[in-house]
């Protein structure tokens, strides 16, 4: 197959699933790593797609990066859905890890409305915030530097800090779900945390709204594993439901 016919189908597997995985193409192709990547840059220079880490993906799937304040106001009811998916995974007494972001401070408000013992801990200034007033919550606040576009602590200090704790429940919150790429997001310095977050639970919840599911975002998270709970809302569709399943995550929705 010459390269540009072999581009050509890069693009229409685009087209049709989305992603597509640099380990894959390889094989599909029986070329060079260093091919596909050159292949890869070549699309994106054109603009038929991102290349983003162990592949690339459909810009028209592509989650962009906006201000946190931004994004609480957007698709909030949804959220808001979201955050009663994971109502209905949590219990009082619970121990539980929460994320950074807008849809963690709906989980957060939803926390304060709905429980009366509870221990969180989180990274996110805001949550705390949120969550002071709960005189039976335990709260412990992750330190370190101080990221004031996401409201939250990164850095040596926080991961160190985290990985001394356990939890039975971890709730993230990322900018994208897709079955083929994972969970990703677009603020790489939080990251490391989320990926602790993974580490030190028990039962992971994967909380994000319907219109998250089957996108990507600029930085890879981890895999999905069946393992997983999600919460969404009732804006999931049939065929989003079945792919889901079928890969053994099971599904709350909330509503």
């Amino acid at each position: 197959m010459l390269a540009d016919e072999r581009r050509a189908d890069i693009v229409r597997q685009l087209e049709q699933q989305q992603t597509v995985i640099t380990s894959k193409l390889i094989k599909q192709y029986h070329v060079s790593t260093e091919t596909i990547r050159r292949d890869l840059e070549q699309l994106e220079s054109l603009g038929l797609l991102k290349r983003v880490h162990g592949g690339a993906v459909s810009l028209h799937k592509m989650k962009q990066f906006v201000d946190l304040d931004v994004r609480f106001k957007q698709n909030r009811e949804k959220k808001q859905e979201t955050a009663k998916a994971v109502f209905h995974l949590l219990k009082e007494d619970d121990c539980i890890a929460l994320d950074t972001g807008s849809t963690a401070k709906e989980i957060a408000l939803m926390l304060r409305e709905s429980f009366q013992r509870m221990t969180v801990i989180t990274a996110s200034s805001e949550i705390f915030s949120i969550l002071e007033s709960k005189d039976m919550f335990h709260l412990i606040q992750i330190g370190g530097e101080y990221l004031k576009s996401e409201k939250a602590f990164y850095g040596y200090q926080s991961e160190k800090m985290l990985r001394e704790l356990h939890v039975c429940k971890s709730i993230l919150c990322p900018t994208a779900f897709s079955l083929h790429y994972g969970l990703s997001d677009n603020v790489p310095l939080l990251i490391p945390l989320q990926r602790i977050l993974l580490e030190i639970s028990d039962e992971i919840i994967i909380a994000t709204d319907s219109s998250k599911l089957d996108t990507v975002a600029a930085y890879h998270i981890c895999e999905i594993k069946p393992t997983f709970m999600l919460a969404t809302d009732k804006s999931i569709s049939a065929i989003q439901k079945k792919n889901i399943e079928e890969k053994g995550i099971s599904i709350t929705i909330g509503g």
